[in-house]
């Protein structure tokens, strides 16, 4: 199994993150990496033109009551998948030495009747070779920029779900 391809042929943003053990508000632990306010700045700001100040306000407020303010993270391996085996392995994983780089793709969204959530689409091959050593499947990799009320869990974050790049 691949994991998805990215909305377009490069990145428009890549960065390279440390792998960290991390926790959200509410105690959840996680492995991710903690992508610079600095780069997601310019998402927002996309984000903005496309919603308006006040929706992307309530977007990230909501966000920012779950993972705290002005935080923003890529998921590596998410709460379900820490088994004790996985953690075990991903605790070695996150005390080696390296950066991992993160390509950055467009905005996507997913919506329920009540709940709507955007982020960037992004991909890391390190990441995904980590997550295949640890016989995890390859994951569609994103940093959830907002949502209200509630964040989409378990659906896919992919380039299927791309509304618009940096512009």
């Amino acid at each position: 199994m691949t994991h998805p391809v990215p909305a377009s042929p490069a990145p428009t943003v890549t960065v390279d993150v440390r792998l960290a053990n991390l926790a959200d508000l509410d105690g959840l632990r996680y492995v991710g990496a903690a992508v610079p306010g600095s780069v997601v700045a310019r998402y927002l700001e996309a984000l903005r033109r496309q919603v308006g100040a006040d929706r992307l306000a309530e977007l990230t407020a909501c966000k920012a009551r779950r993972d705290g303010p002005a935080t923003y993270h890529v998921t590596a391996v998410s709460p379900p998948d820490l088994r004790v085996d996985v953690t075990a392995a991903w605790a070695r994983m996150v005390r080696r030495p390296g950066l991992a780089s993160l390509h950055l793709y467009g905005i996507g969204s997913l919506r329920t009747d009540t709940a709507v959530t955007y982020y960037i689409i992004a991909d890391s091959p390190a990441i995904q070779a980590l997550r295949a050593e640890t016989g995890l499947p390859p994951a569609t990799l994103h940093v959830t920029l907002g949502f209200t009320p509630h964040d989409i869990y378990g659906r896919p974050k992919g380039s299927d779900t791309h509304l618009f790049g940096l512009s």
